[in-house]
């Protein structure tokens, strides 16, 4: 299994690869470029990005849905009832963690039959590797394989683990829409669950689970731009049917028919292998905040227990402390309460697609008394992952070009403005500017080697035109296309009638600031009314002195290496070298020794 799901991750990424080398090049991306360079939404939040058509940018969206531990999209447990566009695949990575002492002990049985007054130790450590993917509208399909280390310093052994568990799963959904803020869903997981510390599939789990969501950021009229509120809520109802018990049937009779009395593993065993004896009724509530590049939530979900199985507790075999099903109260249930947050450090290009987890689980009920039929549930577990979804389908936009009949009867030539962006300095020209109509819906244009643009056929007229380049201020330029009432015939059209302009544009001063930091090397504590000179590329020198928190600043240094010395009573004097970048403030922290 774990080699079948490693070859389905290996073609997963191939595709992937497959997609990348089918986008647009620059040039191909420069002759689809739209009227203006626009943001991209995510969920809200505005992101430098190149301009996309309203069915793109969606697709692009929808790479901020997440895998659940279990691996169906949704929150951390909470299942949503959505996904990703057709064509998108998620890989999530979640790794958790719990240590305590006197979670389960003082007062537990041992294997003997006794009672252990010691107080134990418990450490669980569990990873969960997931693949979802949305091969048709409204349906997606799991896979995941989850590894588990848990050690008691009362077992034995007292480290067990569990690895190579796997899951799969389908369901289908109705997802939230303008038009229907409330969305649907419903699917299966099938569990096959490991045999600790053994080979083999010890036993089979099943779920059927059911999800609902409102998502209030639909609830916008349809004739408006502006979203609804960023909350959404979701509720889970699943059915689980347990059959982890099957993997200790085994040695639960080998103990019987040593002591010659029925016996049952002992709780810290129960929590170490993580067997329930019983069947789960799931409920889960979430919310979540849909935030631009943060996306924080809340969860709390229950284990009822459903005893499918007839499971009989054995009142003169509990393990001490331990409860029957049959008397349980709320506080014997496992249940918990999670917050977490999910990041989308999607500030670059190539970032586009990742997701960092960060959850807390915070148990309220199930941690402090225990039922024999159902496994403990730990007071806390922190949970980290990585996310990466990613999309199939190439994004290159369609462009439709008409060709016009020649005629031999033609009318007033075109009129076209065309134009050179010039340095204001140095009067050289600028290449791979970005030249934009100041208004109406025109496409937009590159300068090229030497400066030049230009534009398609205009109307007489007043034009504005918008220059942006990295490194210069934004600037403008106008010109004015006269009308013409000339006509002319031939076999070919007449030139164009050409108006032409000059845009300049002024470089961002080659400057920046220096700021920083003087330590004592040996203590670490902040030195004050230390002497901080630094010279600049050019040879000149300036002088400040730090303040009570060693901290000290040069603004409008220029571009370049500079070099700072450092002197104060009572300590070596010293130097460093900083690079200076362009509107940019560098860092220096330096630790002088005391002589």
């Amino acid at each position: 299994m774990k080699t079948a799901f490693q070859l389905v991750c290996i073609l997963v990424l191939l595709g992937a690869r497959g997609t990348a080398l089918a986008q647009p090049s620059a040039a191909q991306a420069s002759a689809v470029a739209s009227d203006e360079a626009g943001p991209l939404q995510l969920a809200g939040a505005t992101q430098g990005t190149a301009s996309r058509d309203a069915g793109d940018s969606k697709r692009v969206r929808s790479l901020a849905v997440a895998n659940t531990i279990y691996g169906p999209s949704g929150l951390l447990r909470t299942i949503t009832p959505d996904s990703g566009e057709t064509g998108t695949f998620r890989l999530s990575v979640v790794g958790s963690f719990f240590s305590s002492r006197g979670f389960l002990c003082p007062a537990c049985s041992t294997e003997e039959g006794d009672v252990s007054d010691s107080e134990d130790s418990a450490a669980v450590f569990s990873q969960s590797f997931a693949l979802s993917l949305t091969p048709l509208e409204f349906f997606e399909g799991t896979a995941a394989l989850s590894y588990r280390q848990a050690e008691n310093t009362q077992g034995d052994p007292e480290v067990v683990q569990t690895s190579g568990n796997a899951t799969l799963g389908a369901r289908a959904f109705l997802p939230p829409a303008p038009d229907l803020p409330m969305g649907f869903g419903g699917g299966v997981l099938v569990d096959l669950l490991k045999r600790p510390n053994g080979i083999g599939v010890g036993a089979t789990n099943a779920s059927l689970h059911l999800e609902g969501s409102l998502d209030l950021s639909h609830l916008s009229p349809s004739d408006s731009s502006q979203d609804g509120v960023p909350v959404r809520f979701a509720a889970n109802v699943a059915y689980e049917f347990d059959n982890s018990a099957a993997m200790i049937e085994s040695l639960e009779a080998d103990r019987e028919a040593d002591a010659g009395s029925p016996q049952r593993i002992s709780r810290v065993e129960r929590f170490g292998w993580d067997v329930d004896r019983v069947d789960s009724l799931r409920l889960g509530l979430g919310m979540e905040g849909i935030l631009g590049f943060l996306r924080p939530f809340a969860e709390w979900s229950i284990d009822l227990p459903a005893n499918r199985q007839g499971y009989t507790c054995l009142h003169d075999t509990l393990s001490a402390d331990d409860q029957c099903l049959a008397q349980a109260s709320f506080a014997d249930i496992p249940s918990r309460l999670t917050l977490g947050v999910r990041g989308y450090p999607w500030f670059d290009a190539s970032l586009e697609g990742v997701s960092l987890l960060g959850a807390l689980d915070v148990a309220t009920g199930g941690s402090s008394s225990f039922l024999e039929e159902v496994a403990p549930e730990p007071p806390w577990n922190l949970y980290l992952g990585l996310g990466y979804a990613f999309d199939s389908q190439p994004r290159v936009k369609t462009v439709h070009v008409e060709r016009v009949r020649s005629v031999t009867v033609w009318g007033a030539p075109d009129r076209i403005v065309k134009g050179q962006l010039l340095d204001t300095a140095s009067l050289q020209p600028i290449a791979e500017a970005s030249v934009v109509f100041q208004n109406g819906n025109r496409p937009g244009m590159l300068t090229d080697a030497g400066g030049g643009f230009e534009t398609a056929a205009l109307e007489p007229g007043n034009y504005t035109f918008r220059v942006r380049k990295q490194g210069y201020l934004d600037g403008q330029c106008s010109v004015t296309v006269a009308p013409t009432s000339d006509t002319a015939s031939g076999s070919s059209p007449p030139d164009p009638l050409v108006t032409s302009v000059r845009c300049l544009l002024e470089a961002l001063p080659a400057r920046g600031d220096v700021e920083g930091a003087l330590r004592d090397a040996q203590t670490q504590e902040y030195v004050a009314g230390a002497n901080v000179s630094i010279t600049d590329p050019r040879g000149k020198s300036l002088s400040v002195t730090t303040d009570e928190r060693g901290a000290f600043r040069f603004e409008n240094v220029p571009e370049g290496t500079s070099r700072l010395e450092f002197q104060a009573a009572g300590y070596v004097a010293s130097s460093a070298e900083v690079v200076v970048r362009r509107q940019a403030a560098s860092f220096v922290q330096v630790f002088v020794q005391p002589k």
